[in-house]
């Protein structure tokens, strides 16, 4: 009959140093384990707030856009629907419109108010002031119903009513037409200072004949 080989006891000291290991440590591994779910979970609920952190920021920067490109349009349409024009203080690049420097966008007061346009019925859908070859214009697209054969004249007002600058420009305009017409101006006007432009017509006379 086999016997089995006896194993050699562990002697009180040895017992004694498992047991106070077993005494420190436990304790400390029972916390440990029990703070695991804990950080888990406050993990995923960061990781959950970052990730709303980010739609809303991306909701906020399309909601920008999309009322920028609101107000844009708007603008656009009310300048269509009033006649009021949208140009530039230099026209979309000022002087030198190589150049390709962008200027802000700011808008004219057009007056078609005049008696003297009533004949032809005019409608300004753009106003500009541009230079070309170091030459001044006030770019116009002008529309107009009837014929229109004489001279067209733009004043233009300050803020507070005064006139600050003038220019005449003579036209032969079939009927139904529409064209860009380029109003020659002085240099020295102080754009920055315009905020209307009023126009009116100087109706060609036929010169007088002898009896």
């Amino acid at each position: 009959m086999e016997t089995l080989a006896s194993t050699p006891s562990m002697n009180p000291t040895a017992r004694n140093a498992v047991a106070a290991a077993r005494f420190l440590i436990l304790p400390f591994l029972g916390i440990a384990l029990a703070f695991l779910p804990a950080c888990s979970k406050a993990k995923q609920t960061a990781s959950r707030a970052a990730e709303a952190t980010k739609d809303a920021a991306s909701r906020a920067a399309d909601a920008t856009k999309d009322a920028a490109s609101r107000a844009a349009d708007a603008t656009l349409d009310a300048a269509a629907k009033t006649g009021r024009a949208v140009g530039e203080t230099a026209g979309n690049f000022f002087s030198g419109v190589g150049e390709g420097v962008e200027r802000a966008i700011v808008a004219y007061d057009v007056d078609l108010s005049a008696p003297s346009l009533a004949p032809i019925g005019p409608s300004v859908n753009l106003v500009r002031h541009v230079t070309e070859n170091r030459d001044e214009f006030l770019l116009v697209y002008f529309l107009n119903q009837a014929p229109a054969d004489g001279t067209l004249r733009v004043r233009l007002t300050a803020a507070d009513g005064r006139e600050i600058g003038r220019s005449e420009l003579p036209v032969s305009l079939p009927a139904d037409s529409a064209a860009y017409l380029r109003f020659p101006v002085a240099a020295d006007i102080p754009f920055d200072l315009v905020r209307s432009v009023a126009f009116s017509f100087l109706q060609q006379t036929a010169p007088e004949t002898g009896n």
